[in-house]
């Protein structure tokens, strides 16, 4: 801001006689001044007369007078004394309240002096929304001085918006192009640049190892925008807080024992470490009525208020405005299976991509693209969940209740009990934040010990040892690590049963199929037929070629090589294997099916000298399918199932020895009997 008493414009006297020479409409708020800086165009001498031109005396009139000269953009503003001075148009100033951030294409980003973070496209930007920018006094007072408007008789009326609004363009404009997706860290946990917690309270924002808060606002690289606040941390009383909710989890009837508490303790830690977190994993609780569902969610929700929004039917693009650029966990309860599914399906795609940070897009009604990045951890219920993919059940931790037991009373926990004892856990994680890595690290591998790839390595390592910051002052021991995870054997869980490989689950869709081709009172299977021809020798008896023909009539063949491997052939084109797959993700769509590359993940068909092979598939011509190239899946292959090959197809079904199989999982090291093992079993500390 220019000193008043520097411009040759600031005393009253010339102010009077400017405004008694009533210039043309305009001219009287653009003097040409020396003080221009270093503005394009500026190259008069400073201290230049702003009236003078090169062709004499700007006091002439008619043909004879000169043209006048103006070098910059001048306007009125008032000095904090209250005296009336002019100043060249500019960026505003760093003292101004509100923080221009920089534009991206036609919007342009704001931080008022509370720290919200305001927004506005170029040709929306007036009068009014200047003044709700500038809403708080201090802030209205520095506009008003600024950029003031006067009347006829000098007096104060307002402010002049179009000036205001050139300067805070301008001030965007100068810095970098600002990109709210990546830039913008709403409520919750954060990591800073060196992994540090950054935990954003609302009205304060709090980093690890520093002794006072920030306000929000521009902290670093990211902005921190002012939101509602939300109960802080209290760092006393955290492991005791821990263990009482633990026990009071274990109160109901859950289907693994206690280490369902335990792993519902640690999603609420991962509730609050949100994205902090590299993967944020999911929870569905299920039960039936009067299993105590209600009363746990109800728990949940007073522990974490502020920092769970919860909700019994929203759609997705609600969720995104609720959730917006906040780290906030979210609570789906009721997602029940139904006929009309559409948004339950969308809701867990919403899920699987916040569970790893991923971006979403949605195109607006501007033409242009939203988009969204979630980093919060979701919870649903259900009495019955709705069907879902493989790779969202992947994703998933079921919490199953029973029934409560019969005399079973729920402990009644107030809701200020309850908020303290959630402020207590958040102390507790921030307190045991920089073990976090070799905390997870122990789990994780505990977990790949007992058959987990890295997928539920990570999902339920992330829960214990969010669990375990809050319960434990040290990281684990291997023996503790073995001892905690007993009862999560991959092989055990719900969560994995539909974990076969995708290849494998299309070919059993195949075998199990009917071709519509057959006829709608057919009941013979794909694979029937194929046993049938097997059993008979088709390849020499009298029905192997009928059996061929009908296959044949279905898009499939069976190929029998010189060393004597039978081998399905599927079409890639042919329309009854699409209608196979016409109400799945498998189907074509103008070319070929989507099943043809889905089958051959299961590693190539390879024969060796000694006559025995590998591998599940090969490429071929086929000439019963007319010579196409067809994808041909060997009967006799078999797949890794937990460190055991398991054959894709059973000649005999009637033969396979159930009971011997069962004995065999029996022996398995990981089969435990549910319950949570006491840490001090394994002969360590805790």
């Amino acid at each position: 801001m220019t000193d008043p008493t520097d411009d040759p414009h600031g005393d009253k006297a010339f102010l009077e006689a400017q405004r008694k020479r009533r210039l043309t409409a305009g001219r009287d708020a653009i003097l040409g001044a020396g003080d221009f800086g270093d503005w394009p165009g500026g190259d008069g001498a400073e201290g230049e007369d702003p009236d003078e031109t090169e062709d004499g005396d700007a006091s002439g009139s008619g043909d004879d007078k000169p043209k006048r000269q103006y070098r910059s953009l001048r306007f009125p503003r008032l000095s904090k004394e209250g005296e009336i001075y002019y100043a060249s148009l500019g960026p505003v100033a760093d003292d101004c309240p509100v923080t221009p951030l920089g534009q991206d294409g036609k919007v342009f980003f704001f931080l008022t002096e509370r720290g919200q973070l305001v927004s506005y496209e170029d040709g929306k930007f007036g009068q009014a929304h200047l003044e709700g920018l500038f809403s708080t006094p201090t802030a209205m007072w520095w506009l008003l001085s600024n950029y003031p408007a006067f009347n006829q008789g000098g007096t104060l009326t307002g402010f002049k918006a179009d000036i205001a609004r050139k300067a805070l363009f301008m001030a965007c404009g100068d810095r970098d192009v600002f990109d709210p997706r990546e830039k913008v860290r709403g409520l919750g946990c954060w990591r800073g640049p060196d992994g540090e917690l950054v935990m954003h309270l609302g009205n304060e924002v709090r980093i690890e190892g520093e002794a006072k808060g920030k306000k929000p606002g521009m902290i670093g690289e990211f902005v921190y925008p002012g939101r509602p606040k939300v109960a802080p941390p209290i760092m006393e009383g955290g492991k005791e807080s821990a263990e009482t909710m633990l026990a009071d989890f274990q109160t109901w009837n859950w289907s693994r024992g206690v280490i369902d508490a335990h792993l519902l303790l640690g999603w609420i830690g991962c509730a609050v470490l949100g994205a902090a977190l590299d993967w944020r994993p999911m929870t569905f609780i299920t039960g039936d009525a009067g299993t105590g569902k209600s009363s746990l969610q109800e728990r949940i929700k007073k522990l974490l208020p502020g920092r769970m929004a919860s909700t019994v039917d929203a759609s997705p693009a609600a969720l995104r405005q609720i959730v917006n650029q906040d780290a906030m966990a979210v609570s789906f309860d009721e997602i029940e299976a139904d006929v009309n599914t559409d948004q339950a399906v969308n809701v867990m795609k919403l899920a699987r991509v916040a569970a790893s940070g991923g971006t979403t897009y949605r195109g607006g009604k501007d033409h242009n693209a939203s988009e969204f990045t979630l980093r919060g951890c979701f919870a649903f219920s259900a009495i019955v969940p709705p069907s879902m993919r493989a790779q969202d059940m992947q994703r998933l931790t079921f919490l199953r209740l029973q029934p409560l037991k019969k005399g079973t009373e729920l402990a009644h926990l107030s809701d200020g009990t309850l908020r303290e004892h959630g402020q207590r856990l958040v102390g507790r994680l921030v307190a045991g934040w920089s073990r976090w890595p070799q905390t997870l690290r122990a789990y994780e591998q505990a977990l790949g010990r007992i058959g987990h790839n890295q997928r539920g390595a990570r999902q339920f390592g992330t829960l214990l040892a969010a669990a375990d910051l809050m319960l434990f002052d040290a990281v684990q021991t291997d023996a503790v690590c073995d001892n905690l995870v007993r009862g999560l054997g991959r092989a055990d869980l719900y969560e994995y049963e539909g974990s076969e490989p995708t290849w494998l689950r299309i070919f059993r869709v195949i075998l199990n199929a009917h071709p519509p081709v057959w006829g709608s009172g057919s009941m013979t299977s794909v694979g029937e037929v194929i046993r049938d021809w097997l059993k008979k020798d088709g390849a020499h008896s009298e029905d192997g070629p009928t059996l061929q023909r009908k296959l044949n009539r279905a898009g499939l063949a069976l190929v029998r090589t010189r060393a004597g491997h039978v081998f399905l052939a599927i079409s890639p084109t042919h329309q009854q294997v699409n209608a196979i797959f016409r109400e799945t993700d498998f189907r074509a769509a103008g070319g070929d099916g989507a099943w043809t590359s889905a089958l051959r993940n299961g590693g190539k068909y390879e024969l060796r000298q000694d006559g025995t092979a590998e591998g599940v598939w090969r490429s071929d011509k086929v000439p019963q399918l007319e010579r196409e190239r067809c994808t041909q899946i060997w009967l006799g292959a078999t797949y890794d199932a937990g460190g055991q090959r398991v054959p894709i197809f059973d000649l005999d079904p009637d033969k396979v020895d159930l009971e011997a199989e069962a004995r065999e999982s029996a022996r398995r090291p990981d089969e435990d009997d549910g319950r949570q093992p006491d840490p001090r079993e394994a002969g360590e500390e805790g």
